[in-house]
């Protein structure tokens, strides 16, 4: 145990050697985060440690290639597949037992295919912030870039279609639309955080990001409006959900860039599902309303451990 309550360490994986950090005891059970990116790592999600004082363990860890984890260069080991394969093989070497899943961003995609890959591993499922198939994040795009001046449309469309994506006036065009502000599509702002002060935890994600990671997901887009490459782009779990039968909690912010529709399709389609919005957050209501959202946490994984086992 470290000064500051947290247990860190490494394990082996699939071969590969993963950071892991935990903090508290687990009384009441155990909870795995699964972080998002997918280049990032696990700090931004360390508020999550909050959850010790109600009498569970918390495990963070780096999915590899990401933070302090190893950094394998095979493309094949950067699929939603084996990022459930890898949630699966920290339970196994952590000897967590049951969990309560907790995938926040594009920790959401994991979360989901952890869970319907490994049914049996979980005691509930937590999916924050979202998205449960790739042609959503187009569509968004698309909705968003209908909101563009007409003339900014018809030039980033011109070129795109033709395939040249490096002339000035392109170039130009893309930077205004890219300038814009974005909207969520019940027009509110599209934020990634509204508080005042930026935690120093964000600036450390941002400077230990592997961008490499985000190609080899979501592919080298060479415009707006490209679809999605890369291993994501054939992943849809959306006619999945109805499959996952453990209780299951969904958080979004009301003011989210990963538009808070999405969370509400995730919602839907996992029966017996709970959604609750924050009204004061964008993409980081676990930061930007705290309180509540640990509160929040804390009232639905005693709802689930008082269960008749």
């Amino acid at each position: 145990m470290m000064a500051d309550g947290f247990r860190q360490g490494f394990v082996r994986v699939r071969g590969h050697r993963l950071f892991y950090r935990s903090r508290g005891e687990p009384k009441k059970g155990n909870v795995l985060m699964i972080h998002g990116g997918p280049s990032a790592d696990h700090i931004i999600l360390l508020p999550f440690g909050d959850l010790a004082q109600f009498g569970y363990r918390v495990v963070w860890y780096d999915q590899s290639g990401c933070g302090r984890s190893q950094r394998p260069w095979d493309a094949a080991n950067y699929t939603l597949e084996r990022r459930a394969e890898e949630a699966e093989g920290v339970c196994l070497a952590l000897r967590l037992g049951k969990v309560h899943l907790v995938g926040i961003s594009f920790g959401v995609p994991i979360a989901l295919e952890t869970a319907l890959r490994f049914p049996k591993r979980l005691k509930s499922l937590s999916l924050g912030n979202g998205f449960s198939s790739s042609k959503e994040l187009l569509e968004e795009e698309r909705r968003n870039f209908a909101r563009a001046p007409k003339r900014i449309r018809s030039t980033i469309e011109r070129f795109e279609r033709q395939g040249d994506t490096k002339d000035p006036r392109y170039l130009k065009a893309r930077k205004e639309y890219e300038a814009m502000p974005r909207r969520t599509s019940e027009g509110r702002p599209a934020l990634l955080g509204t508080l005042r002060v930026r935690p120093w935890e964000v600036a450390q994600m941002w400077a230990t990001l592997n961008p490499r990671l985000d190609r080899l997901f979501f592919g080298n887009p060479a415009g707006v409006l490209s679809p999605v490459g890369g291993s994501m782009k054939e992943w849809d779990a959306s006619s999945r959900l109805g499959d996952i039968r453990v209780p299951t909690l969904v958080t979004v912010g009301r003011f989210d860039t990963m538009d808070p529709r999405l969370s509400r399709r995730i919602h839907r389609g996992i029966r017996g599902s709970r959604l609750v919005i924050f009204d004061k957050s964008g993409h980081g209501p676990f930061w930007s309303e705290r309180d509540l959202y640990m509160e929040t946490m804390r009232d639905f994984l005693n709802s689930v451990e008082a269960r008749p086992k």
